[in-house]
């Protein structure tokens, strides 16, 4: 039982360390293109690299996790985590910030899916519900680093100080992974185990789930990665930070719900995904920093639910082929955000941020319709 605990501990703490730079890195982002002198197009650039490598890397090692040890290749990519925020602590040109970014998300990309594949390999019986509470971890560290980054910018501290703590906690943990073996803590059922087994990939299934996630994570970057630009620069809002916060805040409750109600993820993700585009509207088309920054909430709390039920879902569609599936899930939300994210940053250029938040929305428009068919779409078993 301690085994189990310690080891959940720092599979979570994987995804809260993640949450926690990533969205660190979204409320710094102003400061880091005054560092560069970036402009809207290039800070959108600079968020390609990130998210355009971490859809790269689960493509790549995806079909490999499942015939290899995932403990080696959590260790490997959180290495690799750790050259790159020495890279992003350190560097002084803005080509060694880049070349950082970049390995960042292509480690932290895979890292992200190998825990979820990992919890789905230890929990056979209840890998859904351990999937939807490891990412409310992602949802706190995201909601404690916008907090932190607006108050230590206000006293002054460089924004450098999110990749030194973070490269320190990625530090413990590599070291706490030589410490545990991944062996599985619950039984799988005979029948579960012989439905499984002798069940195939649901490839349309998959694929759903894929288009799904590019069209979700690919509003929430270009959300978070502007929203502050929004509200303090088109709603001149003397609290642009609180929005992100909020935003993030919501989410923690939102995904440990999913966790809880893991066998409906159907229901929950139709209703998420058409809650989530009435408060972006809600959102977009204001023109009061304090409305704008209250949506931000209710938004995150829709937009919480997404994420976790796709991943509850995919363990009904991937048959023996787990990792393979979550990276290609993985792969299709870090392309999403890439993207989306780029163009948004060039599209605000030319039509300003508070347009380019209202077109982003249609984003959502088109994950609604694929939470529709998702939601008529039978699984092969209920996730447990």
């Amino acid at each position: 039982m301690k085994r189990k605990i310690l080891l959940l501990i720092v599979l979570f703490s994987v995804l809260f360390i993640n949450g926690f730079e990533a969205a660190g890195y979204q409320a710094g982002l102003g400061k880091i293109a005054e560092t560069f002198a970036l402009t809207d197009t290039n800070k959108g650039l600079i968020v390609f690299l990130q998210l355009g490598a971490s859809f790269i890397s689960p493509l790549l090692f995806g079909p490999l996790v499942d015939k290899r040890s995932k403990k080696a290749f959590l260790i490997a990519f959180s290495l690799l985590e750790i050259l790159a925020c020495a890279f992003l602590s350190f560097g002084q040109s803005f080509p060694l910030f880049a070349i950082g970014i970049s390995l960042f998300g292509f480690a932290s990309g895979t890292a992200q899916y190998l825990v979820f594949a990992a919890l789905a390999d230890l929990f056979p019986v209840s890998g859904a519900k351990k999937v939807a509470l490891a990412t409310t971890f992602y949802s706190l560290g995201a909601v404690i680093a916008p907090l932190l980054m607006g108050l230590f910018l206000n006293q002054g501290v460089p924004w450098r100080w999110l990749f030194m703590s973070v490269g320190v906690v990625l530090c413990l943990q590599t070291i706490a992974f030589l410490f545990f073996a991944f062996t599985p803590f619950e039984e799988k059922p005979v029948s579960l185990e012989s439905e499984t087994v002798q069940g195939n990939t649901d490839w349309l299934g998959v694929f759903l789930l894929c288009a799904a996630m590019f069209a979700y994570v690919g509003y929430e970057n270009g959300f978070a990665f502007f929203i502050t630009s929004f509200l303090q620069d088109t709603l001149q809002s003397s609290q642009p930070y609180l929005a992100l916060s909020l935003f993030w805040l919501a989410m923690i409750p939102s995904r440990a719900l999913c966790g809880v109600f893991a066998a409906k993820g159907r229901q929950i993700l139709l209703i998420a995904s058409f809650g989530a585009l009435a408060c972006s509207l809600g959102v977009a088309l204001s023109r009061n920093d304090i409305v704008s920054i209250v949506l931000a909430f209710p938004l995150g709390f829709f937009a919480g639910a997404i994420f976790p039920s796709c991943l509850s879902r995919s363990l009904s569609f991937a048959g023996k082929k787990q990792a393979m599936v979550t990276g290609f899930i993985s792969a299709s939300a870090g392309f999403g955000g890439a993207v989306m994210s780029f163009s948004l940053g060039a599209l605000s250029d030319q039509v300003g941020l508070a347009r380019s938040l209202a077109l982003l929305s249609i984003v959502l428009g088109l994950l609604c319709v694929f939470a529709l068919i998702l939601y008529f779409k039978k699984d092969k078993k209920a996730p447990l």
